[in-house]
């Protein structure tokens, strides 16, 4: 599904690294995920959301679609930002800082009395970084330094839910479903809030990309991304993630 418009379509996969990396961190925090939805499930038998959103997760399905997004030329400073809300396939997100600067920029509650005051919170973010929130409950834009070479581009991969088709997430905004988000989002914040997610070593990177390759066998992959300046592949396997939650 394409995450601006809505719209089905088809894409390649991502290279067999990233998309290890990703399975490594879908395979840690799958546990914990379905016990926070199941619990709520539980105290709130009638949640539709609650049992949709751990199916998906149960079938593999969060951090499944990642799409690459690149900046280069002017920079995209605090009074241009494009704020904006994501779609429901950003119900549990991350994100990746491959290379270049950036700055996350979110209007939220800093903490979750629904009374405190509402606030612009930003999280500069560098190569190696990765955050997990839950951006289609809150407001949110992306700040950008100036990168009139190429080769100082900005490089993030964003990994949301894979939905099948773009009828599965209006499934998520008809009128009956709306009561449920509060349960929904309750349940994903507590778990995210807990503890930060885990993220692979390179260890577990790797033996998943063994898996992967016996699987696809010898599939051509695309091209991997060319190292530059301010890029470092290996960084994020060494950082712990920074958790942005929202208590909307």
């Amino acid at each position: 599904m394409n995450p601006r418009t809505g719209c089905d379509m088809q894409k390649p996969a991502a290279p067999r690294e990233l998309r290890a990396f990703i399975e490594g961190m879908r395979r840690a925090n799958t546990p914990r995920l379905v016990k926070a939805l199941s619990d709520v499930a539980k105290a709130e038998p009638g949640n539709r959301l609650v049992v949709k959103v751990r199916r998906l997760i149960e079938e593999g399905r969060v951090f499944a679609d990642l799409a690459v997004q690149i900046h280069a030329g002017q920079a995209v400073e605090r009074a241009d930002i494009g704020w904006h809300t994501d779609g429901p396939n950003s119900i549990l997100h991350t994100a990746l800082s491959i290379a270049g600067a950036r700055a996350l920029h979110s209007r939220r509650h800093a903490d979750a009395d629904p009374s405190t005051m509402e606030g612009e919170f930003v999280e500069p973010m560098s190569p190696g970084d990765v955050y997990v929130s839950s951006p289609a409950a809150f407001a949110h834009g992306v700040s950008y330094g100036q990168a009139y070479r190429w080769s100082k581009r900005t490089i993030a991969v964003q990994a949301r839910f894979l939905f099948d088709g773009a009828t599965e997430a209006y499934g998520f905004v008809e009128p009956d479903e709306m009561g449920d988000w509060a349960g929904l989002m309750r349940a994903l914040s507590s778990s995210l809030a807990g503890s930060p997610l885990e993220l692979p070593d390179m260890s577990t990177v790797l033996g998943v990309m063994a898996e992967l390759e016996r699987k696809e066998g010898a599939a051509i992959q695309p091209p991997p991304v060319t190292t530059h300046a301010g890029s470092t592949p290996a960084a994020a396997l060494r950082k712990k993630p920074a958790v942005v939650t929202s208590s909307s």
